[in-house]
């Protein structure tokens, strides 16, 4: 009975949120939505001749995320964003911007920024063709941005019943490819915007402070 439930809730969300997306996409989109997200990943960027790899360790929630990548942690509640940089007793303070071409410097963004980013109602009908692009079994969908910005498509692959992503492959109109592959991914509750902010005056008096906004 609660499984029928459950898939009847998702059939009505997926009519009322987006009308021509599928349910599978409906579903975990609300769940993304609802939730905290905690990805495990790492990338490959492509550009010109030069391929730079990195990987992280990410939990979004919504605009606001606490991230660690490449030994650099970032800290965004949506508004502000602050970049640390231990090694270098280093931060910078910025406005934060979510959109396709913030992708090229922060990838993973794309798994709570797909909904508003991209057009998930192109998605509907035969929307979806198996791959084996990320060694193991998933299923592909290509969308395209909302905006004429910096990505001209996202490949996103979904774990066959679409409750998860394995990675996802950015091509950005400049040339550069980025594929992310994403081993570990899970939902928890959400927190308050404060555990995404960070208090500038709690580092050390050698730190070097700038702030862009």
């Amino acid at each position: 009975m609660k499984r029928l439930l459950s898939i009847f809730l998702c059939l009505g969300m997926a009519y009322a949120a987006m009308a021509q997306v599928p349910a599978e996409l409906a579903c975990f989109y609300e769940k993304v939505r609802t939730h905290r997200v905690i990805v495990d990943f790492s990338y490959s960027m492509e550009t010109k001749g030069t391929k730079v790899n990195g990987a992280g360790h990410a939990e979004i929630q919504g605009k606001a995320y606490r991230m660690t990548m490449n030994g650099v942690e970032l800290i965004s509640d949506g508004e502000s964003l602050w970049l640390k940089d231990p090694e270098a007793q280093e931060l910078v303070i910025d406005a934060f911007d979510l959109s396709t071409s913030s992708l090229l410097d922060n990838p993973i963004l794309f798994v709570t920024g797909i909904e508003s980013l991209f057009d998930l109602s192109m998605a509907a009908g035969d929307y979806a063709v198996p791959s084996d692009e990320f060694t193991v079994a998933s299923m592909k969908v290509v969308m395209l941005p909302k905006e004429d910005e910096g990505v001209m498509s996202v490949d996103v692959h979904y774990t066959p019943d679409f409750q998860s992503i394995v990675g996802a492959v950015l091509y950005m109109k400049d040339g550069t490819v980025t594929a992310i592959t994403i081993p570990s991914l899970s939902f928890l509750p959400l927190k308050a915007v404060d555990h995404y902010r960070f208090d500038a005056a709690s580092l050390p008096a050698s730190w070097v402070v700038t702030d862009l906004r």
